[in-house]
């Protein structure tokens, strides 16, 4: 498969350009110029910015699917991921690509019942707190969703380094909690078979160990 990576220079878009690699899939990946990322066997860096529509053009071009794995590094900063993720999509449907997941959070958007009352509270302060951020993160969500694409929301709680656990509970209504989490390289296992397999198509899925 090809793939277009929209934050490969973080944590879990490090996770997915290692394991695709490892499957002998080719990857182009979008980062900042000043990023530590190298090219190798399989793997394309662009340097650039989510802002420039010939870099995401650039990125996107030959994709079989589109993973969208940025985010805020921390809560100061500015919002960008509706904006970023909408000029993806344009992108895509200028180009006739279909296939794209998208990386947020449990704590994103309206909680159905599967999420805890101990991890609404939390999201509820995280609202309160970074009122901006909060709102550019469910809009994130509602431009896909709208998209008309074939798309999947992937939703983990805390993320973590430990090694892979290879097991990965995944669904819709799949209860977590504020101990739920998922290893960085487990939730690179499940973009990737996600996007090859379209096991969610158009489905908020959650994911932990």
């Amino acid at each position: 498969m090809n793939l277009a990576v929209f934050g490969a220079s973080g944590g879990v878009g490090a996770a997915v350009l290692s394991l695709a690699q490892s499957r002998g899939w080719s990857v182009r990946g979008l980062v900042r110029p000043s990023s530590q990322c190298k090219e190798e066997a399989g793997v394309e860096i662009i340097r650039g910015s989510l802002e420039s529509p010939t870099d995401v053009l650039r990125t996107l071009h030959g994709a079989h699917a589109v993973l969208c794995l940025y985010g805020p590094r921390s809560a100061q900063s500015n919002p960008f991921c509706a904006h970023a993720t909408l000029q993806i999509i344009d992108g895509m449907q200028g180009m006739g690509l279909r296939r794209l997941l998208c990386l947020t959070g449990a704590m994103v958007g309206v909680l159905p019942s599967n999420v805890s009352l101990s991890l609404r509270a939390m999201a509820a302060a995280y609202r309160y707190w970074c009122p901006e951020l909060a709102a550019d993160a469910s809009e994130q969500e509602r431009v896909v969703i709208n998209s008309q694409l074939d798309w999947t929301l992937v939703k983990p709680p805390r993320l973590t380094n430990s090694a892979a656990m290879h097991l990965i509970r995944s669904g819709p209504t799949l209860p977590v909690g504020l101990l739920s989490r998922i290893s960085r390289s487990d939730l690179a296992t499940f973009l990737l078979d996600e996007a090859r397999d379209s096991q969610h198509l158009q489905e908020r899925v959650y994911v932990s160990n």
